[in-house]
């Protein structure tokens, strides 16, 4: 069994969209992670100084929104990947299950590979 892993990215069916949702979330999430460290750093900035909370409130502020959209984002991709995720295991699951159960070849395989199967 020397068979070798292919380099890249699984292809399984419905992969490209998702990766290229991917890349367009985590994309989104590095910009509102530049603009998270921008808004704090001039809002520290003012504040060293002397300028009023009032002055600096704006960047504090856009500060959070940033924040909210970048953890929007974070959950978004997350619950893509999870959903692309639950189907594929679905897919591969049946494809093994007509593999073992739909082939004559099966047969031939001995009741070891059934018993962990099943475990």
């Amino acid at each position: 069994m020397n068979t070798k892993r292919k380099k890249g990215l699984p292809m399984y069916s419905g992969a490209v969209s998702l990766y290229s949702w991917l890349v367009l979330l985590l994309f989104g999430e590095s910009i509102a992670i530049i603009a998270q460290a921008y808004f704090l750093a001039f809002a520290i900035t003012q504040l060293f100084n002397g300028d009023g909370v009032g002055a600096a409130a704006l960047n504090i502020y856009l500060f959070l929104g940033s924040f909210a959209v970048r953890y929007i984002f974070q959950h978004i991709a997350a619950h893509v990947s999870e959903k692309h995720a639950l189907q594929t295991a679905g897919h591969l699951r049946e494809s093994l299950f007509h593999t073992y159960f739909h082939k004559q070849d099966s047969l031939n395989i001995g009741t070891g590979h059934f018993i962990t199967l099943a475990m």
